[in-house]
């Protein structure tokens, strides 16, 4: 008996290198599902906040519309009216424009840096405020 107890005393707790091996897996497994997910949630975060933006232009340009009785030609002309009452910032890296396209207004976003990790800096987004449909160029929907 007196050697059982000193042969456990002797003797190191821990984990054996298997028990490590399969809980780095298992991590590993874990991460694999979660990146992806992650990044996919990110972009259409992103891609919703352009969406929810271009809205707020649109609704903004229909009302300097019914004051001027033209569509504004920049965002610092809604600005100065006054007619867009709430920031369009965000997310960095997207660039806002408006234009007339034959007799129809369309407000288009543009990527102008890599923001949404497609390695494109390209990406488009436009909205027809006449149609009041889509059209994307890279964005997913």
């Amino acid at each position: 008996m007196v050697n059982n107890l000193k042969s456990r005393r002797n003797k190191k707790a821990g984990f054996t290198l298997i028990e490590l091996l399969v809980v780095i897996l298992i991590l590993g497994i874990l991460i694999a599902v979660a990146i992806p997910l992650y990044l996919t949630s990110v972009r259409n975060a992103g891609t919703r906040t352009v969406q929810a933006n271009i809205k707020t232009i649109a609704q903004a340009s229909q009302a300097y519309r019914v004051k001027k009785g033209s569509y504004p030609a920049d965002l610092a002309a809604l600005n100065a009216e006054g007619d867009l009452t709430q920031s369009v910032l965000g997310p960095t890296g997207v660039g806002y424009s408006m234009a007339v396209v034959s007799n129809e207004f369309v407000i288009t976003a543009t990527e102008t840096a890599d923001v949404f990790g497609d390695a494109d800096a390209d990406n488009t987004l436009a909205y027809n405020v006449s149609t009041g449909g889509w059209t994307a160029g890279g964005f997913t929907l």
